[in-house]
């Protein structure tokens, strides 16, 4: 492994990492400036020995996952990790995020995704009680499994107190404060977070907050030059929904097709396709690009409630709308942690049984769609 420096060349073989805490504190001592990567900064803090083929798959992995957003091949090279060597923490910790990534955006069953991302999740910190990505990790299990979001909240702050430097650890919390509707402070955090790291190091998700909190017009403007400077599917995703919510839906049908067509995207991208064509007026359409979600979800063993929810909103059916958001609830489904900032759901907000599930579920209470307006 290879530190980069300005003054002075820092390197081991990737085998030594057990001693490189002493060699960085040597470094720093000596007035060398070392800069280290989030993730060889979690191997530091961890302190252990590990074999190089397993770091090499680790990181191939963690480029897949966190860079492409491929997570498919990122998990299978997490996996290829922890069998080259079992005591190795890290591969472990993204493990179980790739799982419950899995779950939360219905790409395979949640109950099948949750279990297996608490169990990898809790197998890093048994080897490593100290890694700040693993607390990150079971913080998300505490919201999505238990919706314990006090619980969460304190594994973030140890996550934070251990690696406040680590960008993935900044990164889940912030989508925290987002699904949590603390706008104004997740906003400022993402927006330094995104300053200070390097182009596609961490998904641009700044006009995502912005869009959550209902400033739609800062969020088309920052979807925008996001996808300009790095036009990755996942921007063009972003931008699609910034359209979308300004109203601007024949751009976001269009940009949401192309996303259709872009290999591994097509599920995903059809699951905002009913919604779209619903707040367009073409009710056909949407009727029949959910009946061919639905068919995906079944095949899949996939609970499609909160989809349903969210299209039926859209079409402006509210007792629909609460029977599937209610149905999710019975189900225990993991979505619902997005209930209370989820914008596609504003239009329930002045109902008060919106104002019931969302206590139900752990929240406090949400302003009405009228006075968020």
């Amino acid at each position: 492994m290879t530190g980069k420096i300005w003054s002075e060349t820092f390197e081991r073989e990737t085998s030594d990492i057990f001693f490189l805490q002493s060699d960085l504190s040597q470094a720093i001592v000596s007035g060398i400036k070392v800069v280290i990567t989030p993730e060889e900064k979690a191997l530091l803090a961890s302190a252990q020995e590990v074999d190089p083929e397993a770091y090499d798959l680790y990181m191939k992995g963690y480029s897949a996952y966190r860079v492409s957003y491929d997570l498919n091949e990122g998990l299978d090279y997490f996996n290829e990790a922890v069998v080259k060597d079992p005591d190795f923490a890290l591969p472990y910790a993204y493990i179980g995020m790739v799982y419950w990534d899995l779950g939360i955006n219905a790409s395979i069953p949640e109950k099948e995704a949750y279990p297996k991302a608490k169990e990898a999740i809790l197998k890093a910190l048994e080897l490593d009680e100290n890694l700040a990505i693993a607390h990150s990790n079971l913080a998300w299990m505490k919201c999505i499994l238990d919706w314990d979001f006090h619980g969460a909240e304190q594994e973030f702050q140890r996550s934070l107190e251990l690696e406040p430097g680590n960008i993935d650890v900044q990164y889940l919390y912030n989508i925290f404060l987002r699904i949590m509707g603390r706008f104004d402070e997740g906003i400022e955090r993402q927006k330094r977070l995104e300053e200070s790291s390097p182009t596609g190091s961490i998904p641009n998700l700044l006009a995502s907050f912005y869009m959550w909190a209902r400033r739609y017009d800062e969020g088309l403007e920052e979807a925008k030059k996001a996808y300009q400077k790095n036009p990755i599917p996942l921007n063009k995703y972003w931008l699609t929904i910034a359209y979308e919510l300004k109203g601007m839906y024949e751009e976001a049908l269009s940009l949401n097709k192309e996303l259709l067509a872009i290999p591994g995207r097509y599920e995903s991208s059809l699951m905002d396709m009913p919604r779209i064509y619903a707040l367009l007026g073409k009710i056909d359409e949407a009727y029949a690009t959910m009946e061919k979600l639905k068919s995906i979800y079944a095949e899949k063993g996939i609970d499609p409630s909160f989809d349903l929810a969210i299209f039926y909103t859209a079409l402006g059916d509210k007792d629909k709308a609460f029977e599937f958001l209610y149905q999710a609830y019975e189900n225990h489904s993991g979505t619902l942690i997005n209930i209370k900032t989820f914008p596609y759901l504003i239009d329930l907000h002045g109902d008060p049984r919106f104002q019931e599930l969302v206590k139900k579920v752990g929240f406090p209470e949400v302003l009405s769609s009228a006075e968020e307006r």
